[in-house]
């Protein structure tokens, strides 16, 4: 184990899919693989592990990449599409305020 957490925002190339991702990453130590030929699942920053089907990742929010998903969950269903989310709560109350409110008095 390092001695210090790792915390830090990371974006990225993953290797399966040729997405890129970002997230927040968060972990004490570093993983090594134990096996040779295992993929990294980000070459450049020897973040995680691809083998068979099971990818892991120190990057979480991963899945909030739309291209991402997209090519993950086609690998299960051909004909699979990224449904659209929901705009997330915070941006919905700043978008009202925006609205409904003269920001200029607030600057």
């Amino acid at each position: 184990m390092q001695k210090d957490k790792i915390t830090q925002q990371n974006s990225f190339v993953e290797n399966h899919f040729n997405c890129e991702v970002s997230g927040y990453e968060i972990h004490h130590g570093l993983s090594t693989h134990t096996k040779d030929k295992l993929n990294y699942f980000c070459e450049s920053s020897k973040d995680g592990i691809i083998y068979k089907n099971t990818i892991g990742t120190y990057l979480h929010g991963v899945l909030d990449s739309p291209q991402f998903r997209q090519a993950l969950f086609k690998k299960f269903k051909s004909g699979y599409q990224v449904p659209k989310r929901e705009q997330d709560p915070i941006d919905r109350i700043a978008d009202h305020f925006e609205k409904h409110l003269d920001m200029n008095q607030f600057r």
